[in-house]
């Protein structure tokens, strides 16, 4: 049986050449081709023709999510499993909209990986351990959470988990690589959308709607 031709797309090389590691341990699996940003991804996908894609959210020219939505805009058969720290499950929702077939942790062990893998390989969803149950139970209401957050961009999304996680403004920006005053504009507009006015304020509802743990 051919092995599962992989694309590993993340902006850290150090990064890549771990998950490349794990990933091809399984025999069955290989990692075909890199890239480092979204811009990358594209031109690869259509050099390389991979049978998957494993892609990082936080990259810098296109973030993981722009970059899921423009591959399957050109290859609406494509298959991506989505990489990512964040586990809340209001933002793996955001990511199957976005065309992905799976979602996994970086915490996730290496079994997890190459089950992932496998499945989404298949064109069966995957959903990571960490927050399975959450995700089906949303996904199956469309109801919710999901409106709370509907009015956020994808974006917005992203900073608004940092934020409410305790993380500082500069180091979000040095995550997302963005600039200070971005992110800051960012935290102004989630702050407006959602009808609050200090940081303080968002903390205590993500806390109060169940947002994050």
């Amino acid at each position: 049986m051919d092995a599962i031709k992989v694309l590993l797309v993340d902006d850290h090389l150090l990064v890549r050449a771990g998950i490349k590691n794990i990933l091809e341990q399984a025999s069955d699996i290989k990692v075909i081709a890199e890239a480092s940003n979204g811009q990358e991804a594209i031109t690869a996908v259509k050099l390389q023709q991979p049978d998957i894609v494993l892609l990082d959210i936080q990259m810098p020219i296109m973030d993981g999510i722009d970059t899921c939505k423009q591959l399957k805009m050109i290859w609406p058969g494509i298959k991506i499993l989505m990489l990512t720290v964040y586990e809340e499950e209001l933002y793996a929702l955001r990511l199957m909209d976005a065309g992905a077939l799976g979602y996994i942790t970086k915490r996730a062990d290496i079994d997890e990986f190459h089950k992932a893998v496998r499945f989404v390989s298949k064109g069966v969803m995957y959903l990571s351990d960490q927050c399975k149950d959450q995700i089906i139970y949303q996904l199956l209401q469309k109801k919710g959470k999901t409106d709370i957050l509907g009015a956020l961009s994808d974006r917005e999304i992203q900073v608004f988990y940092l934020i409410v996680q305790g993380k500082k403004i500069k180091d979000i920006a040095n995550d997302l690589s963005l600039s200070v005053k971005t992110v800051e504009n960012h935290r102004y507009h989630i702050l407006q959308k959602l009808n609050l006015e200090r940081t303080v304020d968002l903390v205590a509802f993500a806390h109060r709607n169940d947002l994050i743990r």
